[in-house]
């Protein structure tokens, strides 16, 4: 009787969904904002030697706005705006979100200080944190079961393509900024060109914004009831992870290692600058097209290789491909600095990019196939809570500390970037075999 109940439930919720071309709408305007995000969380990258030359500010710093003020709010507020996003109308949650963002990166076009800016990054940190926990929720409402799965992959996609539209994107509004004349008007007419790419780069999300809001809040999919919930969830759910603190300490070191490694990326434009003599525009352009056909290739091909080899029976596939990753990125990105010409460079730099997702997909796999299915979600926030903190504070901050206080005077970017990748990328094979056992261990393997 019960069974029925729960399927007259479910059926009846096939009507509430809304037209599927509303669904398709719902999904490509989040999709347009993931992509947004990206572009305004990397511009800044681009814009360091501009940034660093007009405000007179060290490398360190450089890397504090990369890193640490985009982390404060980014990296910790998952759960809790995932409860909110639970609790409250989502459309409201992510346009409040993105209007702030949007809004911050824009201001950051007339700061006149590193505290502006800081204080600038830390809310584009907080505001892009609401998109996590809406866009996937909102899908799921919007999309009946036959179409969700091609849905969320279509969202899911961008982030393989993000980056690489974000270097892309970023390198021609530079250039368009560069010969833009607003002399004519009186609050704009003595911005720099790096102060107009972020106010032209932030100010389209402050429309979008307004487009989020007349979305109409769809209805929540039936849940099935479930005896851990809210805060009482929460809870389970870090007891959880102390209880398997051991095995999480272990999984989480690849991961992080890959995230601290990949933002400390965040300075290749200068280097490519300062080594190679390459403007951002003319390196976005060949970085952009590397990641754009790299990134998602290698990211599907991990997945189907890790889901052939778990139905041919390797329950460890997962920690397989990761093994692999790691071995492949660690060597790569150590020497792709280092490389005598910014074409060696760019070579290396798309094979480290392989070891990098391979990592990714990796991850998740290996993470979800041992997390009880009522905690995936929350798991899943802490996750990347913990890779993005370890990631943002200390990949981009460590190599402008490298770069000032090692190697003093001499501005050996190259070595400093080199330095962060051998630092954590060598603790970390070592702990490979290590990690491997333990996780074969954790799901019965001998």
């Amino acid at each position: 009787m019960a069974s029925t109940q729960i399927h007259h439930q479910e059926k009846s919720e096939e009507h509430i969904y809304p037209p599927i071309s509303y669904g398709w709408y719902v999904t490509i305007l989040l999709t347009i904002i993931y992509i947004l995000s990206f572009v305004d969380r990397q511009i800044l990258s681009l814009l360091v030697e501009p940034i660093k030359n007009d405000m007179d500010l060290s490398d360190t710093q450089i890397g504090l706005l990369m890193g640490a003020s985009f982390a404060i709010f980014y990296s910790t507020m998952g759960l809790p705006l995932g409860w909110l996003a639970d609790n409250m109308p989502r459309k409201y949650l992510l346009g409040a979100g993105l209007a702030i963002w949007s809004a911050a990166t824009a201001l950051s076009g007339f700061a006149q200080s590193f505290r502006h800016l800081f204080i600038a990054r830390i809310l584009v940190g907080a505001g892009e944190a609401t998109l996590g926990p809406c866009a996937i929720s909102l899908i799921s409402d919007v999309m009946p079961p036959a179409q969700r799965a091609r849905a969320i992959a279509v969202y899911s996609s961008a982030l393989s393509f993000a980056l690489a539209i974000a270097y892309l994107l970023g390198g021609q509004i530079m250039k368009f900024a560069d010969g833009l004349d607003l002399s004519f008007i009186p609050f704009m007419a003595d911005l720099r060109s790096w102060q107009l790419v972020l106010i032209i780069v932030g100010s389209p999300g402050l429309l979008i914004a307004l487009l989020v809001l007349t979305l109409k809040e769809p209805n929540r999919q039936y849940i099935q009831k479930n005896p851990f919930k809210g805060f009482d969830s929460i809870k389970r759910t870090f007891a959880y992870f102390g209880d398997n603190k051991n095995l999480f300490l272990k999984l989480f070191i690849l991961p992080v290692t890959m995230t601290i490694i990949t933002y400390s990326h965040n300075f290749i434009p200068s280097l490519f600058q300062r080594e190679y003599g390459w403007s951002p525009v003319t390196l976005s352009v060949y970085i952009g097209t590397i990641i754009g056909l790299v990134g998602p290739c290698s990211t599907f091909f991990g997945g189907w290789l890790i889901d052939k080899m778990h139905s041919k029976g390797i329950d460890d596939a997962g920690i397989i491909i990761m093994r692999i990753g790691g071995i492949i990125m660690v060597p790569t990105c150590i020497a792709m600095p280092l490389m005598p010409s910014p074409q060696l460079a760019l070579f290396v730099y798309g094979l480290s990019l392989c070891g990098v997702t391979l990592i990714t997909v990796s991850a998740w796999s290996s993470i979800l196939r041992i997390v009880p299915p009522e905690l995936r979600g929350q798991a899943t926030a802490i996750y990347l809570m913990v890779i993005s903190m370890f990631g943002l504070m200390l990949g981009p901050t460590l190599v402008g500390v490298f770069n000032d206080f090692v190697f003093v005077g001499s501005d050996r970017l190259d070595l400093s970037m080199a330095m962060v990748s051998a630092i954590f990328g060598t603790l970390s094979l070592i702990m490979l075999p290590n990690i491997v056992k333990t996780y074969r261990a954790a799901i019965g393997i001998n």
